[in-house]
C-alpha cells in the first residue's frame, strides 16, 4: 500500500521506520488480476 503513495527514497525511509518502530513486517505482492468497472453505460 505504501508504494501507491510513496516512491524512491521516501518509500525506503518509511519501510525502514515501520520495521524498526512499528514492528511491521514487509510483504511484497503483485496482483494477478486488476479489478475494473465499465462506467460507460
Amino acid at each position: 500500500m505504501a508504494g501507491r503513495y510513496l516512491e524512491g527514497v521516501a518509500l525506503e525511509g518509511y519501510l525502514e521506520f515501520a520495521a524498526e518502530h512499528l514492528k511491521e513486517e514487509r510483504y511484497t505482492f503483485r496482483p494477478t488480476r486488476w479489478p475494473f468497472a465499465d462506467l460507460t453505460v
